[in-house]
């Protein structure tokens, strides 16, 4: 994800190469920043929204906007954006934000960046359907819930943030489209203690969120790193890939067809069982790069035929007959 300052330059480049937006910012005129000191409140205004649309370049006609950059501005609440209906994108981040409110006008809303504030719930987004990413890392949720109404909702990251319990995962059920969850650095699977006790209650609070984890049908990226889980479960990685029928990353790291080909052998039939699959799934692998080798030598006669009856393949470099025979010539290569 490009910075913030990034953002920013980006689209005041954008807007003054168009033509659009707000006017530049004019000597003698009261900035945001002191609209926003005067009130002594660190609460958003009509009219602090108003002028800082219009230093950053954007416009001033508040249902025009589809982007509001309100980052860093030690805001207490969400408020006064009732006018802006044409957000799609909202960024909030490192703020005082204690609750998601005042959101009700803003039905197109694509993206919510709140991270880094004070949120201990997720609620009042019944009219974001439309919500495709929702960032709250960094605050104070417990619970999972409230992402019903997002239908569309892919990515959610919910990183550093004070997620405990199997129970507190169980509102991410009610959001089955759900393909990118962050959950890194929270406290799944602690258990109090060091005595035999409490591992098994740590090893049956890891089974717990697995189970939970695993009935996410969608679920392509996820991120556990920082959580006691990943100490509890064993075999950590090799368990979440059989888990998660369709995971395609954990913790940062891709997996690969051999990967969880492996993974399921192992937990069917031990390291044994996983040896073979392993030399089964190269030998597969081989045997598909061996059949590319005949048809490499028939494009290859082809040519030769082709020249000398004084054919020449253009299209840039040889055309679909070049490209199979990259592709060919790509298989046996790996054969040797």
């Amino acid at each position: 994800m490009p910075t913030t300052v990034c953002a920013r330059d980006v689209l005041a480049r954008n807007m003054h190469a168009s033509g659009g937006g707000g006017a530049p910012r004019a000597w003698g005129r009261q900035t945001a920043d002191a609209l926003l000191r005067a009130s002594g409140t660190s609460r958003l205004s009509k009219e602090f929204l108003k002028q800082h649309c219009r230093e950053e370049n954007l416009y001033t006609t508040p249902d025009l906007n589809d982007q509001l950059y309100l980052q860093h501005l030690g805001l207490a609440r969400m408020e006064n954006l009732e006018e802006y209906t044409g957000l799609r994108t909202l960024w909030l981040e490192g703020n005082r934000v204690a609750a998601i409110e005042n959101l009700e006008t803003l039905t197109g809303l694509k993206a919510l960046h709140l991270q880094h504030n004070r949120i201990a719930a997720i609620g009042n987004l019944h009219r974001q359907g439309a919500l495709d990413t929702l960032n709250l890392a960094g605050n104070l949720v417990t619970s999972v819930a409230g992402l019903g109404p997002l239908r569309v909702l892919r990515t959610l990251n919910l990183a550093h943030n004070r997620v405990q319990t199997a129970a507190g995962l169980l509102g991410l059920l009610a959001c089955p489209s759900l393909e990118a969850v962050d959950l890194g650095h929270n406290d799944l699977g602690a258990a109090a203690g060091a005595n035999l006790e409490a591992a098994e209650a740590a090893a049956a609070a890891a089974a717990a969120v697995l189970a939970v984890l695993g009935k996410m049908e969608n679920l392509r990226v996820l991120t556990l790193a920082g959580n006691p889980v990943t100490q509890a479960v064993p075999n950590y990685r090799k368990t979440m890939i059989v888990a998660c029928k369709n995971l395609e990353c954990l913790d940062g790291r891709p997996i690969l067809p051999k990967e969880r080909v492996a993974a399921e052998a192992f937990m069917r039939g031990g390291k044994q069982a996983e040896h073979a699959a392993r030399q089964a799934f190269a030998e597969a692998q081989r045997e598909a790069f061996a059949r590319g080798i005949p048809h490499l030598m028939e494009i290859q006669e082809q040519e030769r035929r082709d020249k000398a009856r004084g054919i020449v393949h253009g299209g840039g470099g040889g055309g679909a007959n070049s490209l199979a025979r990259a592709r060919a010539q790509s298989c046996y290569e790996c054969t040797h």
